[in-house]
């Protein structure tokens, strides 16, 4: 549904200014009060009022956390071609901060954005690990959030996409309860915890849902040093020349799941009929796996299109209905269960 261009006039009619006020709140000259400038960015903000840039071109920025993340890779590559067949130009740029370091420097993302908006962007898409960052102040050109992780708190960030984890764990717990599993060991992921990622908090729940709580030393934190694969197989390694007791692996990602795997085999131990191994996010390695393993499968298509149409919306002033959109998952059922 379109809605007309908001005007500057507009804006300052809500607030209660003249519109030059607005206008130089908005391009960042005069001195105004620190509180009418949050009033005018906080009205801009709400009825999606960006103001022209003199030196704007057809270019959008992808900002990601890390660069050489498979699933970001796929959602970068979507969302290229997507404004590619918009006549615009796409530029990728990486933070270069983990989920941990975006906390303690909330500004590092709107610094990003107003830099490449010297280079005349006209809008961005934040790849960004989990929902809990800071939102970003007024930006000057319409920004959207893909979140990899989702950990089923309303997210800050005016727009945003998520795919649903919670039900991820969920699935991947019911389905090693149905085939009798009830002391799993979990790999979680290096920069993941319970707290903040729903694709734990659903499993732990679920097996606690149905009388199989998880206890502490079932749980392994990584350290993320070595890599995935090879830090999941040491692992395993170990709690197999330990003897530790365990009926099943429950990896934070397929490449853990696939590292795990590997050791388990090289034990002797026989896949799945004396233990069970499943995985989360459907990458290429699970389906490409000797013994393909089974996965929780997010859809990084589908994450990139929703970014894109609420990018595109934004950009051409046209109302969007769900600030935040949600994306199914689905449970790819391989060998190894």
């Amino acid at each position: 549904m379109c809605k007309s261009k908001v005007s500057i006039r507009q804006i300052a009619k809500i607030c209660g200014v003249s519109p030059s006020t607005v206008s130089r709140v908005l391009n960042h000259s005069g001195s105004i009060s620190v509180e009418t400038q949050e009033k005018i960015y906080a009205a801009a903000k709400e009825l999606n009022y960006f103001p022209a840039q003199p030196n704007q071109r057809n270019m959008i920025a992808v900002i990601q956390p890390r660069i050489g993340i498979p699933f970001l890779s796929d959602i970068c590559h979507h969302i290229e071609t997507y404004f590619f067949k918009k006549g615009y130009t796409v530029i990728f740029t990486s933070s270069n901060l983990s989920s941990d370091d975006m906390q303690k420097n909330a500004n590092a993302e709107h610094k990003t954005i107003e830099a490449l908006c010297q280079l005349g962007i006209r809008g961005a898409v934040v790849l960004s690990m989990t929902p809990d960052n800071p939102e970003l102040p007024f930006t000057p050109v319409p920004v959207v959030y893909g979140y990899m992780e989702d950990n089923g708190s309303t997210p800050s960030a005016t727009y945003s996409v998520s795919s649903d984890q919670i039900i991820g764990g969920q699935l991947a717990a019911q389905e090693l309860i149905r085939k009798g599993c009830i002391r799993p060991i979990v790999l979680l992921n290096s920069h993941y915890s319970p707290k903040n990622s729903g694709r734990y908090d659903g499993f732990f729940r679920t097996f606690e849902e149905y009388g199989h709580p998880i206890p502490e030393r079932n749980i392994i934190h990584a350290d993320g040093i070595r890599g995935n694969v090879t830090e999941s197989h040491d692992i395993v390694q170990y709690l197999i020349a330990k003897k530790i007791k365990f009926d099943s692996i429950y990896a934070g990602s397929d490449w853990r799941a696939y590292g795990a795997l590997t050791a388990l085999l090289e034990a002797g131990i026989k896949v799945p009929e004396d233990m069970k191994v499943i995985g989360f996010d459907g990458s290429a390695i699970a389906t490409l796996s000797p013994v393909p393993i089974t996965s929780i499968m997010l859809n990084p298509h589908s994450i990139a299109q929703q970014l894109c149409g609420m990018l595109d919306s934004l950009i051409d002033g046209r109302e969007i209905l769900e600030k935040h959109i949600t994306t199914p998952v689905q449970l790819f059922t391989g060998k190894t269960t």
